[in-house]
Order: C-alpha cells, then structure tokens, then sequence
C-alpha cells in the first residue's frame, strides 16, 4: 500500500519522499519504538523488495524493545520535489536564468 500511496503522490505532486519511518509498538509494555533511515530508490520509486528490506533494517534496529509486537506501521515523510522541478527553480535565482534575484529584488 506504501508503494501505491508514494507512486500516486509522485504522479499528484512530482514529489518523493527521503525519508523511511517504521513505528513499532510491544505488547508487553505498550511503548511505542520509532526508526527512521533514507527512502529507497534514490528518488525513484523503489521496488516491493528493495522497500521491504529497507523497513526490515529499521525494525532489526529495535526488535529487542518491541518484541512481541502489538503493532507495526510503516510510513514516508520528508517529501521533496522532483531534482528537475528543483534545477529549474534554481536557475531562476542565477543570472543564466530568466530572471535573476537582483534584478527582481526592489530598490
């Protein structure tokens, strides 16, 4: 479902996310344990198993404090915009570009 929701965001957006959360609740204590570690892919959409292997390494990080484990949620943060989106936007602050900031900046 991860893979779905990041791949309709990305078509929605042009974003992709950098970062991987896994939280992890145990049911013997009740506390919740967080992880967190890069998004796989590289900025493209990774696969099924590249991102479940990616979730697998966070939990493997805080198994010792959640197991048995009562709930399990894996999610995507920190979005940024495409690199492409982000280039022409920077070229917009050079004097290459079609405007630069001194030029817009008033006097």
């Amino acid at each position: 479902e991860l893979l779905d929701r990041v791949d309709q965001d990305c078509e929605d957006f042009d974003r992709m996310p950098r970062c991987l959360v896994l939280h992890a609740r145990s049911s013997k204590s009740y506390k919740e344990k967080s992880s967190q570690g890069t998004f796989p892919g590289n900025g493209s959409l990774p696969s099924l198993e590249g991102l479940f292997n990616a979730a697998l390494r966070l939990f493997e990080k805080i198994q010792a404090e959640c197991l048995p484990c009562s709930r399990l949620a894996v999610g995507a943060t920190d979005f940024v915009l495409n690199q492409k989106d982000m280039a022409k936007l920077s070229s917009f602050f050079t004097r290459d570009g079609s405007q630069s900031a001194a030029a817009s900046a008033p006097s």
